[in-house]
């Protein structure tokens, strides 16, 4: 028999649950999705009239905008007990999750079937309609576009731009008025592919889509046929409608892998209700097993962090082995060796634990250092920050943006700054910013918001082997406290005189011009849009979120800058929207500047109308693009001006339109707006 005394039964306890604990950690990325628990096709169903057999709860749904779950439906669009807001509705419900469409991996692409029971109402005593629900598949989660109101059917914020990227969409809609770009009648079914000019109409001659309906949607993985029936469950003498087309063989063109499934409606100026009383959705695809974690997928991350362990488990092994595998017990072994076994590897522990600590914070200190070396700006410590913002508080939260969370607070010296919490960049690793950081710093300007610092913090030094990215960035502004454009223009009840938006106009062409031609290097904004615009209780526009900033560097040709195509689709220059690398050039900045001038005269982002009124009504057609909001309360000269400059700025052609040079003085003179091409001495 064996006899261990209590000590070397505790060491072989403490060595072997520390083992089985970093073995754990090794093994653990060699876990793959067949090793996790079966995946079953998608299916579920929902009826609203009847939840107790419902397979779905209401959190399983999505409501944005103005959808509302009501006792026995939900509404898409403004309740007639609303009438305070019955017109210029938009909502969406959608399911939670996202829905598998087809995988890249392994080439499957999913059958599906959707039924859903839906009603449209127009208001009593009336024949006005407007507009109509669809089913859409759209990227994964679903997002209300902010313009996307009446014709526009909740799927899209512009007319004539096909959706790209994140904002790509199939939609079934059942349209109650015909438009310029479907003018196939009133009452019609369509099928839109990334844009709401219908790829396949059907025109219902005869019907009525007034009353409760019930709709079937398939689309067949073989055939690519997508194809919808409509049944008109108010009178069932009527023969059922039914629309299809073939969708492409590659639907990577169309819609990512896994995209939101649901339902969108919308209305103008006229009232029509919207409501969904049932739906089920059944795919033959499943979703998505857990994956293997990306730590542990066998990169060259994986690789070092693996090798990182076992350097530091090595020990512990030996000492295993020498303790437990060779007996070390009170029979075979001498009372002093087994205390040599253990106090050597205890020490051997501490050692390690040490080595690594040390290791850890000379790593810590040299990546800590080597960010914002050239930075002239003062660098904050992250207590200060995290105390100023009461930690980071949602309190403290005054805005987002797709590059990080911004908050405002008070420094121990009670200055009141924002401060700009860095969630990612371009190319993931904050080179982008911290390139531009020196420069973009050096800029001071009355209408460009002032950066006071910044802030670098590195968590969990002692883990960093296992960690992706444990480093955090922060930037540090002057606080603007008067909100931004785009909510004096669209939220906000007190309306912005003409006085005000024109001090706004040319606050941000000041700005333009000044990084354009004045900064030494010069700077495109590449993101110039009414969110970015900050006022202050003046309503001094302040251009702001150089996230997405290129510096035109001495050595670089300051006209024509490569890089990636990103920033928000709507005020994005034609010609840059498109996936990859892109040509920037500071006339995609003025094209920016000149559609968000269309929105501060007109109300809305819409410059195809703007063009044609200025054609075709010449004698008028400054009183009537102004923003019905105005009341006709403007000086017509500069509403004129104004709105010829928005017109130049955003022509499709960037040889047509002008540098910010001309542009500010037409704003303050009139005159002619020369081409580009005439007045650009420089490329900027």
């Amino acid at each position: 028999m064996v006899v261990v005394s209590p000590a070397t039964a505790n060491a072989r306890i403490c060595i072997f649950l520390t083992g089985c604990l970093l073995c754990f950690l090794l093994s653990r990325g060699h876990v793959d999705a067949a090793a996790a628990s079966p995946a079953w096709p998608l299916s579920f169903s929902f009826d609203f009239s009847n939840t107790s057999n419902n397979r779905l709860q209401e959190q399983d749904l999505r409501l944005e905008g103005d959808a509302e779950k009501k006792d026995d439906l939900v509404d898409l669009t403004c309740n007639f007990g609303k009438p305070e807001k019955n017109e210029y509705c938009k909502g969406r419900m959608s399911y939670r999750d996202p829905v598998p469409l087809y995988d890249n991996s392994t080439g499957e692409v999913a059958s599906f079937t959707t039924t859903f029971t839906f009603s449209t109402h127009i208001l009593p005593n009336t024949t006005w309609k407007g507009e109509g629900i669809t089913f859409f598949l759209s990227a994964y989660p679903s997002r209300l576009p902010l313009q996307s109101w009446g014709s526009l059917l909740g799927l899209t914020d512009s007319y004539d731009t096909s959706a790209t990227g994140a904002e790509r969409f199939v939609a079934v809609e059942f349209d109650t008025s015909s438009d310029w770009w479907d003018p196939i009648g009133d009452e019609h079914i369509g099928i839109d592919c990334n844009s709401i000019t219908s790829v396949s109409t059907t025109r219902l001659l005869g019907y009525s889509l007034n009353g409760t309906m019930t709709a079937t949607i398939t689309f067949d993985n073989t055939t690519r046929t997508l194809e919808a029936t409509l049944h008109f469950d108010y009178d069932p003498s009527l023969p059922t409608a039914r629309i299809k087309t073939q969708l492409p063989d590659r639907l990577d063109d169309l819609l990512p892998p896994e995209v939101s499934v649901g339902f969108s409606a919308a209305t103008s100026n006229y009232t029509e209700l919207h409501q969904i009383h049932s739906w089920s959705f059944s795919s033959t695809i499943a979703p998505r097993a857990r994956e293997t974690p990306t730590w542990l997928r066998g990169s060259n991350q994986s690789k070092v962090m693996r090798c990182s362990v076992r350097k530091v488990i090595d020990p512990f092994i030996f000492a295993y082995n020498s303790i437990v595998r060779k007996g070390v017990n009170c029979r075979t072994t001498q009372p002093g060796r087994r205390r040599s076994f253990i106090i050597g590897g205890a020490f051997s522990a501490i050692a390690l634990v040490v080595m690594w600590s040390i290791l850890s914070w000379c790593r810590w200190r040299s990546t800590r250092d080597s960010f914002g070396m050239a930075s002239r700006l003062k660098r904050f410590k992250y207590h200060d920050l995290s105390i100023a913002t009461d930690r980071f508080s949602d309190e403290k939260k005054i805005g987002a943006g797709g590059f990080g969370m911004v908050y405002s607070g008070s420094l121990k010296t009670d200055q009141p700054v924002a401060v700009k919490k860095i969630l990612k960049d371009s190319r993931g690793d904050f080179k982008d910013f911290l390139a531009e950081l020196d420069a973009i710093g050096r800029t001071g300007h009355g209408n460009v918001v002032r950066l006071e610092g910044w802030c670098c913090s590195i968590n969990n030094f002692m883990f960093w082997c296992l960690r992706r990215q444990n480093i955090k960035l922060f930037l540090v502004y002057e606080l603007v406290p008067n909100g931004n454009l785009h909510q004096h223009l669209h939220e906000r009840a007190e309306v912005l005189t003409w006085a005000k938006r024109y001090k706004i106009v040319k606050g941000i062409g000041s700005a333009l011009h000044y990084l354009h031609h004045l900064c030494k290097p010069s700077i495109l904004h590449r993101d110039v849009k009414p969110s970015n615009i900050l006022l202050d209780h003046d309503f001094n526009a302040k251009l702001g979120d150089f996230g997405l900033s290129r510096v035109a560097r001495e050595n670089e040709d300051s006209s024509l800058l490569t890089a990636m195509a990103i920033g928000t689709a709507d005020y994005m220059d034609p010609q840059c929207r498109k996936h990859g690398q892109v040509k920037l050039r500071s006339s995609s900045d003025v094209y920016s500047f000149g559609i968000v001038l269309l929105e501060i005269v007109h109300g809305e982002n819409n410059p195809d109308l703007v063009r044609k009124l200025h054609t075709d009504r010449p004698e008028t057609f400054a009183k009537d693009v102004a923003d019905k909001k105005l009341a006709g309360q403007f000086d017509k000269t500069e509403m004129e001006r104004v709105i010829v400059l928005a017109i130049r700025c955003s022509e499709r052609d960037e040889n047509q339109r002008p540098s910010m040079v001309a542009a500010m003085q037409f704003l303050e003179n009139g005159g002619e707006l020369p081409p580009a091409t005439a007045d650009r001495s420089t490329p900027l």
